[in-house]
């Protein structure tokens, strides 16, 4: 393809690469809405939901950084269509589970394939842009993720409401099939020719000591949090990144530029984002499981329940860029995590008898919170580098993202999961024990148990197993504004004004 071809085409290649990261985006959180399909139709369990929904975002912020170089390496648009073909058939796979095991596994083979394509999106777009153009293509591109994040709820919802919860990953199908298309006709090939060997050591390094400290902290309410299986995982996967930075910071070509965190308007940006997605990713994993437990809704009805939250999230994406601009990056950042804390602490005065009304709230304060400083932290991260160094920049940032995002699932879903079992077995040792085991495995269970009792039992049951999972749900979310109050000292302390860039 000649170079006045590629500049004729370049939105539609543009077009076709934001349908690819839609895919990655839903992919996120469209399980969100299904996690209680999935405790009825595959008997799965608290933990088994955390790495259904975890697993696939830690294989997606293990491979990130390594995949942008395998692409760049051996040519952008060859990786690129390698890691569509490989999500579309991992969705099949993951279609055709009859067990959380295989779905879990075929979810981190989504991940890994979510991981090829995420970069290579971003950095085919300087290669087909010119300089004038590029800045506007990124801010597209970093929408396209945006709205596929927004969209999988009521996408799962639609689909789990008409078809059979298959249909959440085959839907992929026709959507990896147009962009496999697109890809092949419409986007150049491209490599960096001085691009240097892959450094393996550092993924391996990197994605193992991840790997254990979300198995640690995910199984520890099952283990026993002072197991020595829950404990040797975390501390030997907190030695293992302790390694891989020191290792990083020896060699010539590393995969985790650390030299990047030495701009600190990019490294606190990137917390702020962290934080976020911390808060985020937890809190869609328990809130959806609440909604279905007390407000008796379909997915369907689910997912349109969580429009108010992506309504206030849109609002304040719009409205940002004009606050922005009066008051600067660093406060407008400061101002959306405080909302955001507020948001967290309405929802965390909720109780058995709240309504719809009373959780609305808290999603429009919450949503509309994240929405003011999601997009001008991505700015300040994009305008705080060179252009040649934006792509890079852009995958270190998605990477650690999606460890916070990660993290979110395991520590506030553990929490969750322990409260939940320790309460249950303390306020209901009356009950045969094997009804108990499977009460404890999560709120869905208990609720198909009492649906086959009889009074009073059933009345008990869903009252003490409603309170256990709020017991621990208000701990979450007490860890959240934890979390999102540092997030909020850090930037004070560190995020340089808008007027500075370093």
């Amino acid at each position: 393809m000649n170079q006045k071809n590629v500049y004729k085409r370049r939105w539609w290649a543009l077009s076709v690469l934001i349908i690819g990261l839609l895919v990655i985006g839903f992919d996120t959180t469209i399980l969100t809405v299904a996690l209680p399909v999935f405790v009825k139709e595959l008997d799965a369990s608290t933990t088994d939901l955390q790495w259904i929904m975890n697993i696939y975002i830690l294989f997606l912020a293990a491979f990130l950084l390594s995949a942008g170089s395998i692409g760049d390496k051996y040519g952008r648009k060859k990786v690129l269509l390698i890691g569509l073909i490989l999500f579309g058939i991992t969705s099949i796979m993951a279609g055709m589970s009859d067990s959380t095991e295989m779905l879990i596994v075929a979810r981190a083979l989504m991940g890994i394939a979510a991981a090829i394509m995420l970069p290579l999106t971003m950095s085919i777009v300087p290669t087909i842009f010119p300089n004038n153009e590029r800045g506007k293509a990124i801010s597209i591109w970093a929408a396209g993720m945006g709205v596929g994040l927004l969209i999988g709820p009521l996408v799962g919802g639609f689909l789990l409401e008409h078809y059979a919860w298959e249909s959440i990953f085959f839907v992929n199908l026709p959507i990896i099939a147009v962009t496999l298309v697109g890809v092949i006709f419409l986007v150049p090939e491209s490599k960096d020719t001085a691009s240097p060997k892959l450094d393996w050591s550092g993924m391996i390094l990197s994605g193992l000591g991840l790997m254990l400290i979300v198995y640690g902290i995910t199984e520890g309410p099952e283990k026993g949090w002072l197991s020595w299986e829950t404990l040797l995982s975390i501390i030997i996967g907190l030695i293992l990144l302790i390694f891989f930075v020191m290792y990083q910071r020896t060699i010539k070509h590393p995969m985790l530029d650390l030299s990047l965190f030495k701009n600190k308007r990019f490294t606190w940006a990137t917390v702020a984002g962290c934080v976020v997605m911390f808060v985020l990713s937890g809190l869609l994993f328990f809130v959806t499981q609440y909604m279905v437990f007390f407000f008796n809704l379909t997915p369907l009805e689910t997912g349109v329940r969580l429009m108010p939250f992506i309504g206030a999230y849109v609002v304040g994406t719009l409205i940002s860029n004009g606050i922005t601009s009066k008051i600067g990056t660093k406060w407008i950042i400061v101002a959306g995590l405080f909302v955001t804390a507020v948001g967290l602490y309405i929802m965390s005065m909720l109780n058995g008898d709240s309504t719809y009304s009373n959780l609305v709230v808290s999603f429009i304060v919450i949503g509309f919170g994240m929405g003011l400083m999601l997009a001008p932290a991505m700015d300040a991260v994009m305008e705080s580098m060179p252009l040649q160094e934006v792509g890079i920049g852009s995958a270190v940032n998605n990477a650690l993202r999606q460890v916070g995002g990660t993290l979110g699932i395991a520590l506030m879903g553990s929490v969750i999961t322990y409260n939940y079992e320790r309460d249950l077995a303390n306020s209901l040792n009356q009950m045969p024990n094997s009804l108990l085991k499977h009460a404890q495995q999560s709120i869905g269970a208990a609720k198909q148990i009492a649906l086959k009792l009889e009074m009073p039992m059933k009345e008990q049951l869903l009252t003490h197993a409603g309170n256990a999972f709020l017991d621990g749900m208000k701990i979450a979310l007490i860890i959240g504004i934890i979390v999102t109050i540092v997030g909020i000292i850090t930037t004070i302390l560190f995020l340089p004004s808008f007027k500075e860039k370093k």
